[in-house]
């Protein structure tokens, strides 16, 4: 077989692995992660803190780089991690139903969910680095493109398919047995995940390639004033998607969406997300990713815009508004962060750089669902009531995402465009002037 061809076949494993994986995200993310809470009787300004602590988790991808250690163990180790983070996924769904304290299902909820990330996280960056090689630089963009427009087209099958079981079940008063049937399906998807990383083979460069301590490469790009400055995109990012942890909550307890409706509302948003995936794609190859990007982060100011004049009046139209312009973001911005990490970073920094950027925007999330809880908290105590208008504390958090979006688009174009690139000729250079 050539080389062509089997990188090819490795592509296709990778875009079936993103796939699985992605359903798992699914089953344990937004209104579905909203509503194992809600069973397990747990507060609205709890819920919006419970649901962040997948930003607070990305800090156990500091240490990521250990696994490229791992030499031929290395898919063993991520195979056994994985299975372990995504049974503990699984498991959320069964704790609601526990004969036990509201209080010790909330812990409880809380170490699956906290541990689950944590192993996830761990293991992300190297996933990622290891995968992403697979793949020649200047086709990144097209690659991605493909990649995401499969998950989101089955994504979104699996969506409405899944939102459906629960409202069904919950309509028939059997919410238990909805449960326990979204329990089996997390377990069947890792499985299928685990089975697409097995067949994915460990790059013979990655195998052969001499790393130093963690330290010493957090040490150089600490010292390395380009990757300084990629940072804050993530760390201002973060902050924004730490602050939208409530957006569940809103949605199905303020807004009175059924899983149903949500998940209908999230297939046009994947709809409308494949279509802009390409051409985002394509630009990325042809011009870069920080161009890609500002383009990305204008599109999430103005869903974040639409997401502050929402209210149970008119949310069945705005509140959709929102929702497909941030998927047509996302577009950009989700697979942005990670890649624009291989246009200025050099190789042998990559797992680390991608470690630190996503574990110190995680922790300025998680700080700014702190602070967002504490935002819901009190306006709720106030009636929603802001100066004498009717406000809801998740249209007034909204508002300040779309501040901070503006900010980020205006950091790009005046810092980020005026990095230089890492090549295939420079990344040595650039490496010995760190």
């Amino acid at each position: 077989m050539s080389i062509y061809s089997e990188n090819k076949k490795q592509q296709t494993v990778f875009i079936l692995e993103a796939a699985f994986e992605y359903f798992v995200a699914i089953m344990i993310g937004g209104a579905s992660l909203t509503s194992i809470l809600n069973q397990a009787g747990v507060p609205d300004s709890v819920s919006g803190v419970l649901s962040s602590l997948a930003i607070l988790s990305y800090a156990a991808q500091l240490v990521s780089a250990n696994l490229d250690k791992a030499k031929g163990k290395y898919k063993t180790a991520m195979c056994i991690l994985r299975s372990v983070n995504e049974l503990m996924f699984a498991l959320l769904y069964v704790v609601p139903f526990f004969d036990i304290p509201s209080n010790v299902k909330t812990l409880l909820l809380v170490t699956l969910l906290m541990l689950g990330q944590l192993i996830m996280n761990f293991t992300t960056p190297s996933k990622l680095n290891w995968l992403v090689s697979m793949v020649p630089d200047k086709q990144r963009g097209a690659f991605n493109a493909r990649k995401e427009a499969f998950s989101l087209v089955t994504g979104m099958i699996f969506t409405i398919i899944m939102g459906r079981v629960i409202d069904y079940y919950k309509e028939i008063g059997e919410t238990k047995t909805g449960f326990y049937i979204c329990c089996a399906v997390v377990i069947v998807s890792s499985v299928f995940h685990i089975v697409c990383i097995t067949l994915c083979r460990k790059p013979q460069k990655a195998e052969e390639k001499k790393t130093g301590s963690v330290c010493c490469s957090l040490k150089s790009l600490f010292n390395n004033k380009t990757f300084r400055m990629l940072i804050v995109v993530d760390i201002l990012w973060h902050a924004t998607t730490g602050a939208s942890a409530f957006g569940s909550v809103y949605q199905l307890n303020t807004l009175g969406f059924s899983l149903t409706f949500i998940s209908v509302i999230g297939a046009l948003s994947s709809v409308a997300r494949i279509f802009v995936s390409f051409p985002m794609g394509k630009y990325a190859d042809r011009k870069s990713w920080a161009h890609m990007m500002r383009i990305a982060f204008c599109f999430a100011g103005l869903a974040f815009l639409f997401y502050s004049f929402s209210s149970p009046s008119n949310g069945k139209i705005v509140f959709s508004l929102y929702t497909v312009f941030y998927a047509v973001s996302m577009a950009g911005i989700n697979s942005g962060l990670s890649n624009i990490t291989f246009d200025y970073i050099s190789p042998d920094d990559r797992t680390t750089a991608i470690g630190i950027k996503y574990a110190l925007g995680g922790l300025v999330g998680f700080g700014a669902s702190l602070l967002g809880g504490v935002v819901v908290g009190f306006v709720q105590k106030m009636g929603n009531c802001v100066f004498g208008l009717t406000i809801y504390p998740q249209q007034l958090i909204a508002f300040f995402m779309f501040l901070d979006c503006m900010v980020i688009c205006i950091y790009i174009s005046k810092v980020i465009f005026k990095l230089k690139r890492v090549t295939e000729k420079t990344q040595i250079s650039d490496k010995q002037t760190v």
